[in-house]
């Protein structure tokens, strides 16, 4: 997918107004500038960081409209002075993000972590019994 900034901002735009925020809640809220979201908004490249930057500001501005997954789907009328579109570099995506909860390797890494955990905790309180009964017979 290829980031089209003047449609995406004017969309994230049309958005926050429906829902009555102003640039200063999003930009409190989501801890970027407010010139930086009204050059997402207006499409202005020239006063905006790297794309890559840019990217991460519309994935996380969409987040917090709850727009995320219409994003793709908005289409707005183009701008004139609009950049070329950038392509997603491999392995960056405005899709919706992946459920890292629900990967099956993120549960055995943490079942094998606490099983591990567990077997130490169990060989050291273990081998700490074991010194507490032999120096009580040495005593006796």
């Amino acid at each position: 997918m290829a980031l089209n900034l003047c449609r995406t901002g004017q969309f994230l735009r049309e958005t926050r107004e429906k829902k009555g925020l102003t640039l200063d809640e999003v930009s409190n809220a989501l801890f970027i500038r407010k010139r930086v979201i009204g050059a997402i908004e207006a499409g202005d490249w020239d006063n905006l960081p790297h794309p890559v930057y840019v990217k991460g500001y519309i994935k996380h501005y969409a987040v917090f409209l709850s727009v995320l997954g219409l994003l793709d789907e908005s289409e707005a009328a183009s701008c004139e002075n609009e950049s070329p579109a950038i392509a997603d570099p491999p392995g960056l995506s405005i899709a919706r993000p992946p459920e890292v909860l629900a990967s099956p390797r993120w549960r055995r890494r943490l079942s094998q972590g606490l099983y591990i955990l567990f077997t130490r905790l169990h060989y050291w309180s273990d081998r700490s019994r074991s010194k507490r009964e032999v120096s009580s017979y040495g005593a006796t």
